[in-house]
């Protein structure tokens, strides 16, 4: 008889072997939206080791995030857009990149049948740890803190 999980994610599902329950990874679209790139990162990165990804991936989340973080920088010099809007769509566009890295794995642990565990605590963490970078980013470029 064959195994009841058949196809491509077989071999996903062979090597897998989470030790805690995973987060859902379209929960750190709460941290991009409030948080920023920062709080997408951490939010993100988070998630990555509960799915116990490799160090390449997560190596790859969080440059994605630095991507993010410069976006917001360039567009909080170069357009009109107010800072906080600027560093939320570097938030936005740093949840886009890092998605797709996560959502195979998450789509493997998911096949299993396990519950998500709550994203409160670490979500609330990560957005508030955004917020303060983006304060700090926003206070010591000098471009953005003339425009503050």
């Amino acid at each position: 008889m064959p195994d009841a999980v058949d196809g491509p994610f077989r071999p996903v599902l062979q090597d897998y072997q989470p030790v805690e329950p995973s987060y859902n990874v379209f929960s750190g679209v709460f941290p991009a939206i409030v948080g920023g790139s920062v709080g997408t990162t951490l939010g993100m990165l988070a998630i990555a080791r509960r799915l116990r990804v490799s160090p390449a991936v997560q190596a790859a989340v969080v440059g994605i995030g630095v991507v993010g973080v410069a976006l917001g920088v360039a567009l909080a010099l170069g357009t009109t857009l107010s800072n906080a809007v600027s560093f939320r769509v570097g938030g936005l566009a740093a949840f886009a990149g890092q998605l797709p890295l996560l959502l195979r794995p998450f789509r493997a642990w998911q096949a299993r049948g396990d519950d998500v565990a709550s994203f409160w605590g670490v979500g609330v963490a990560a957005t508030i740890a955004g917020l303060l970078a983006s304060a700090v980013i926003g206070l010591s470029v000098p471009g953005i803190r003339d425009t503050l």
